[in-house]
């Protein structure tokens, strides 16, 4: 009985991985167009508040993992 499953199985598999493509070589179109170019955002310096709520987070992180 499991090898008639295991058999089904690999028939399965076998079915679905020839039937995939109807050529072997058979990809979709290669599409380029300029919206596939993307920049990133220029980077901004933090401020003086946003560093220092960076800090504080990072103490009190640490100051929770001191512990474990």
């Amino acid at each position: 009985m499991k090898a008639r499953i295991i058999l089904m199985g690999l028939g399965f598999v076998l079915l679905a991985f020839c039937g995939g493509c109807d050529k072997p070589d058979d990809i979709p179109p290669r599409i380029l167009t300029e919206s596939q170019d993307y920049q990133l955002p220029k980077a901004r310096p933090l401020t003086l508040e946003e560093r220092e709520e960076i800090r504080l987070l990072k103490e009190e992180y640490n100051n929770a993992i001191q512990g474990l």
